[in-house]
């Protein structure tokens, strides 16, 4: 389908009624409600401002309620694996059960309880956590014995603990003796960083005990909190940890008992944001005294839904269905069935393409499914691929946009397992062990026929380069941009093929020594297209043509005496030049020839002058199609990812033979090792192509596909319906 048909709706209808119309055209879920542009809008009352105020309030409930969400999944048991872990929860309920969740308890009385449970655990832990720092604190002066009341200087003696690095330590010790401060230094406690010392000292003399304390670097701990020995505070500190441990645990319990409500608290949420949505879409409503007004998108194809939802409402006034106009900005809706869908969302990841562009999913989908399986090329690791990704869809619980996208993979499994089938590749195992049936398949061997691989990811390349070329000349076609198809993208495939065409009998002459007469006169052909269509690409692409036809129709429709006759001779000098570099007049080269007389042109002639502009600027054309080179040869990674993850799983079964074969412990024990080793790493290997096979075909399509003829740049369509982030409603 592509991109789906739009109609623009236009509703008027009573202002009482304005309540049970939005809920209904919330329910049916098929229209974007748009703002009203200035000038048709009347707001009467400042209705806006009053329903942004109730989103607004809205948005303050759902705050809160977001905070219940996170705090209780922290609490929530964890079950299952990894990949389930990274899957938001889900709720699947019906559509009553949604409509009706904000009756069924009071929300707000277990939003209190669990902030006040939070308070209370974060008071809790966090004291936690200072008592653990003083804990390690206290640890190095357990053997004190010595109350830190105490650690004071009186009228005689005076008392001071600190710390004092080890290097230092022997040094401080020696000096105190010397100085005679009479001073008794003890080390209580000691660690790789820190050495904890009691000094006693002479409080008379307690300056100069000072000066040299700081010369050494002794840093004095706060007591200020302490008032027991060290031992005494430690077991009054743990004694606390105990205690705040066991509330701690009783505040869990609690927490735990309310988990039970995180269901309903994920679809309250969904359900908040949805009230919020109608209070923000009826912001965009023009409003008067008595009546209301919408305007808004519908897929066409939806019209007929949406008509019948309205007539059923008899408040409606009146509706109206419009098609869209030039300047509208219409939203966009890409629809495509089967197997091409899940493909829609590598389209969405680049961007959504206008409203007047095709949609590239179709086309892209093909060369993205090829690339993916020459990236992987291995008929176990596809089917492998495709079982996990079919596992995992039925077995999680997830939205749609989440099934397509294991869809996706597993697509990419099929293309893996088709192309490893005709390459030879069965988990990596040589290709000379395989049964005949299955080398019968084999069109190419990778490893044996690299160069020839490579080639083929070079022609592949091409056609991949072509076809976005030939989709853009179409929509230009089909656009009417006549001028653009013609002038510029017609000559570039023509040039692109001809240069295809060139390469492609020389390699068979010169790499593959084809001397026969047909691939010299394929590279002949080639050569002479390429020259002929390349100077029909400098002067299309450059207007150099336009230009002409412009100066001669001026010269048709002019009289000579008016000195339009010089736009003939531009033209002539024009005719001149090719001609003169196909045929030769004299026995100088032709080129010299053509440049001479476009010279001479140039000199008497001002139309010729600006032609010759044109010319440089088709030629600097021509010039920048040599960047095709370099999108050719981004092809050959596809050849690379192949290769490795053909050469990784080689190395893995080579490892695990030899496992196989030299075991000292008999082959029963030796094959259970050899498949022990081989698994896993089969694993490893399949999962770290993997990114590579997503990754780089994408960027094939994004920069060297997407880049020839895609604009995107379209808004896509988001009706006004209920949120469903976290919900999965059953069919009725």
């Amino acid at each position: 389908m592509g991109v789906a048909r739009m109609k623009k709706v236009d509703l008027i209808a009573h202002r009482d009624d304005q309540p049970a119309i939005v809920n209904n055209l919330q329910d049916a879920g098929l229209i974007e409600i748009t703002e009203m542009s200035p000038d048709e809008r009347v707001d009467v009352g400042d209705t806006e401002k009053l329903f942004r105020a109730r989103a607004e309030e809205k948005g303050f409930e759902v705050t809160k309620f977001e905070f219940i969400r996170d705090f209780l999944e922290k609490a929530k048991p964890r079950v299952g694996g990894f990949i389930s872990g990274l899957i938001k929860n889900r709720v699947v309920l019906d559509s009553k059960e949604f409509k009706n969740i904000d009756k069924k308890m009071d929300f707000e009385a277990l939003y209190g309880n669990c902030e006040d449970l939070d308070d209370r655990l974060s008071a809790l832990e966090q004291e936690l956590v200072e008592l653990r720092g003083e804990e390690s604190y206290l640890g190095q002066w357990s053997e004190l014995d010595v109350r830190f009341d105490e650690v004071k200087q009186g009228r005689h003696f005076g008392l001071t603990i600190g710390e004092v690095k080890p290097e230092n330590l022997e040094k401080l010790i020696r000096e105190l003796a010397l100085e005679r401060t009479d001073t008794d230094v003890m080390v209580v406690g000691s660690n790789s960083k820190m050495a904890g010392i009691a000094i006693v000292y002479y409080a008379p003399r307690a300056a100069a005990l000072e000066r040299l304390l700081s010369t050494h670097g002794f840093e004095r701990i706060a007591t200020d909190k302490f008032k027991l020995t060290a031992s005494e505070e430690l077991s009054r500190i743990t004694a606390r940890i105990t205690i705040i441990e066991q509330q701690i645990n009783e505040i869990n319990g609690e927490i735990a008992k309310l988990v039970v409500h995180l269901d309903d608290v994920v679809v309250l949420l969904d359900w908040l944001r949805g009230q919020q949505d109608r209070f923000l879409a009826q912001s965009r409503f023009g409003q008067t005294h008595s009546t209301f007004v919408l305007q808004g998108w519908v897929e066409e194809k939806s019209e007929e839904r949406l008509r019948e939802a309205l007539q059923a409402n008899e408040t409606v006034i009146d509706f109206d269905f419009i098609e869209p106009q030039k300047h509208d900005k219409v939203p966009v809706v890409i629809r495509n069935r089967g197997w091409l869908r899940p493909f829609e969302t590598l389209t969405r990841l680049y961007g959504m393409p206008n409203y007047h562009e095709l949609d590239p999913t179709p086309i892209m989908a093909g060369f993205f499914f090829l690339f993916f399986g020459l990236s992987i090329g291995d008929f176990g690791y596809g089917v492998a691929l495709v079982a996990f990704c079919l596992w995992l869809r039925n077995r999680l619980l997830i939205t749609d946009v989440g099934k397509d996208w294991l869809t996706l993979f597993a697509l990419g499994g099929v293309a893996s397992a088709i192309v490893g089938v005709f390459t030879g590749s069965y988990f990596s195992l040589d290709p000379k062990v395989l049964p005949e049936i299955l080398k019968g398949f084999m069109i190419i061997d990778p490893l044996e026929q690299a160069f020839i691989f490579l080639l083929a990811t070079w022609a592949l390349g091409v056609v991949h380069l072509l076809a976005g070329l030939g989709i853009e000349f179409w929509d230009s076609w089909r656009r009417k941009d006549y001028a653009d198809a013609i002038n510029m993208t017609l000559p570039k495939i023509a040039v692109l093929i001809f240069a295809s065409v060139t390469i492609t009998g020389w390699f068979a002459m010169t790499v593959f020594d084809k001397k026969d007469a047909f691939f010299a006169e394929l590279t002949s052909v080639g050569v002479q297209g390429l020259g002929v269509w390349s100077l029909i690409y400098v002067v299309l692409s450059g207007g150099t043509l336009g230009w002409y036809l412009k100066i001669a129709k001026k010269a048709s429709v002019s009289s000579w005496k008016s000195g339009r006759i010089e736009s003939v001779v531009a033209a002539v000098v024009l005719v001149l030049a090719v001609i003169s570099t196909f045929v030769s007049f004299t026995n100088a080269p032709r080129s010299l020839v053509a440049i001479s007389i476009i010279v001479i042109g140039m000199i008497i002639n001002s139309p010729t002058r600006q032609a010759v502009i044109r010319l440089l600027g088709g030629l600097y054309n021509l010039y920048s199609l040599t960047a095709y080179i370099g999108d050719v040869l981004s092809y050959s990674r596809l050849m690379a990812l192949g290769l490795a993850t053909f050469l990784i799983g080689f190395a893995v079964n080579t490892i695990a033979g030899l496992v196989l074969g030299f075991s000292p412990w008999g082959l029963p024990l030796g094959i259970i090792l050899a498949v022990l080793i081989a698994i896993p790493l089969h694993i490893f290997n399949l999962v770290i192509n993997l990114l590579g096979a997503f990754v780089h075909p994408l960027r094939l399509q994004f920069v060297e596909f997407f880049g020839k003829f895609y604009e995107n740049g379209g808004r896509e369509f988001k009706p006004f319906s209920y949120e469903a982030d976290h919900l999965i409603f059953k069919e009725e």
